[in-house]
């Protein structure tokens, strides 16, 4: 497909969606703004060990680890007769009204309680945002142009995030109110959903669509066709290696903070330092590497660096080097990141985007909390063992000969050696010009796009025109 006026402007008008909706995601969420503050008002108003904080986390994040629920409603059951818009509207209102009743609780049980409301609505309004950019970046060959501007995006805005959430957690550490810095996060995070709200008013256009049985049979038998092929499973068991990183968020937290002695302010701003590394990465993957590599070159290039970044954490002894160590992190991980994202986005079958994609998000989310749960977990015991002459399964973990004295020394070295087995598997990762899975049969306009935007026509009546830039000319493809 060539480029046309219309469709640049299309793109335009998609990349200014997109970067809207990441920077609410990377700015408005329990696992940003208010992750910290959550994090020290457990720590420090409840005693919370690693294990414990870990657990939090994974329950916190469980909405987004059924995200192929959300996915499935979307591409199968219209809200208000829309796939998207309505559900992001919704899901905008809702987020906005879950923020709010954070600020009325204070002890653990309904603060977890509202943060996991917070959640749902976040990450059902991520499903949609990422359907969209799978629809519209498949539509205009653009996923990797979308994909960088996502996390370009997300980058940017968690500097603000991290620096935000440290002088969050530091606010509750002077004022000897450690709930202060979550209702205080609260608050502000309020003005994410409400951008998303006006932003897909104003943008996102479709069109209107019933329950379709039919075509939920057709992609449900697409889907079962894409779930037994090999490129899919590969990025699946791919996806498993990569994201298994015990203990390098909770316990690294602990062993900063308590171990090191690092204020909550200098921590929060070590994060920013790692969000600044996001964004190198993320423009290194859009403008240098990803444009020029195919995938599976990129996917070896991420292994290495990823296990590299990793390991080095062995180093860190202090403030300084947790600053160099969070800038290498961040650029290396956002790296790693967007290439398993863009896997991700080429091997979703046509039909069942939303919710092929949204399965392989919620996996990602699943892997990375559970091995961090299982990592605190690990970190507790490691921490009753190590320097204590016991004896038994977790002694034979201590590195302590090796001048590596703390608990969180054994975790890291798991963590890269896992992600490096991922090279096993780089030789069965799809091509480019793979094949996308796909049902075969279309109940509406089976390939069939707007010549003049490039919109995709599926569900669009025949007669009827283009829902994104009015035209009635279409050409097949």
């Amino acid at each position: 497909m060539t480029d046309h006026p219309a469709t640049n402007l299309s793109v335009r008008k998609w990349a200014v969606f997109f970067s809207v909706a990441y920077a609410v995601q990377g700015f408005a969420q329990t696992a940003t703004l208010l992750s910290q503050p959550i994090n020290y008002f457990f720590k420090a108003g409840h005693n919370y060990t690693a294990g414990q904080l870990a657990g939090v986390t994974f329950w916190v994040t469980f909405p987004w680890y059924i995200k192929p629920v959300y996915g499935l409603l979307s591409d199968f059951v219209p809200f208000l007769g829309y796939r998207r818009r309505s559900y992001l509207i919704a899901s905008s209102l809702l987020s906005f009204v879950a923020f709010a009743m954070v600020l009325g609780v204070n002890d653990p049980l309904p603060i977890i309680i509202a943060m996991i409301m917070t959640a749902v609505c976040t990450a059902f309004g991520d499903v949609m945002v990422d359907a969209l950019m799978v629809e519209k970046g498949q539509a205009a060959d653009r996923i990797k142009l979308f994909q960088g501007i996502q996390w370009v995006t997300i980058s940017g805005i968690g500097i603000l995030a991290a620096i935000g959430g440290g002088q969050l957690a530091g606010y509750a550490d002077r004022t000897d109110d450690p709930i202060a810095g979550v209702h205080l996060g609260a608050l502000i995070a309020m003005v994410g959903p409400a951008m998303l709200l006006v932003a897909t008013w104003f943008i996102v256009r479709e069109p209107r669509r019933s329950l379709d049985m039919h075509g939920m049979r057709l992609a449900g038998r697409g889907f079962m066709q894409a779930v037994k092929s090999k490129p899919l499973l590969c990025v699946v068991a791919f996806v498993c290696l990569f994201w298994f990183q015990p203990g390098l968020v909770t316990p690294m937290y602990l062993f900063c903070t308590e171990d090191l002695g690092i204020s909550e302010e200098f921590y929060g701003g070590a994060g920013a330092y790692t969000q600044g590394g996001f964004l190198f990465g993320a423009l290194l993957f859009l403008l240098v590497l990803g444009p020029r590599l195919s995938i599976r070159k990129l996917a070896m290039i991420s292994i290495v660096a990823y296990a590299t970044s990793t390991f080095a954490y062995l180093a860190l002894v202090g403030p300084k080097s947790l600053i160099a160590l969070s800038i290498f992190f961040g650029v290396c991980y956002m790296f790693a990141n967007l290439t398993l994202l863009t896997l991700a986005a080429q091997v979703c079958p046509k039909h069942v985007e939303a919710f092929v994609f949204a399965f392989l998000m919620g996996l990602f989310n699943f892997v990375r909390q559970g091995s961090e749960w299982i990592g605190g977990q690990v970190y507790d015991q490691l921490d009753a063992t190590i320097g204590t002459g016991a004896t038994g399964f977790w002694s034979r973990l201590d590195m302590s000969g090796l001048g590596l004295d703390n608990p969180i020394h054994p975790l890291i070295v798991i963590s890269g050696a896992v992600t490096l087995f991922a090279f096993l598997l780089v030789p069965l990762l799809p091509r480019k010009d793979d094949a996308i899975p796909g049902t075969g049969e279309d109940p509406n306009r089976d390939g069939q796009v707007c010549e003049s935007c490039g919109y995709d026509l599926r569900g669009t009546p025949v007669d009827g025109a283009c829902p994104e830039c009015g035209e009635k000319r279409i050409a097949r493809v």
